[in-house]
């Protein structure tokens, strides 16, 4: 997820989108997100 974040063409307009419906999924994966979506998306491995 972390690659698919950090896009260059889509990786912001997928974190916006999971921010804007983050309360539209389940909690335990609301946590996972979260965490995930505070990562810097410019640390992903290849």
């Amino acid at each position: 997820m972390r690659r698919l974040f950090a896009d260059p063409k889509h990786g912001e307009a997928i974190r916006e989108d999971l921010r804007a419906g983050l309360s539209a999924v389940p909690i335990w994966m609301q946590e996972f997100l979260r965490e995930i979506l505070r990562a810097d998306p410019r640390e992903a491995k290849p």
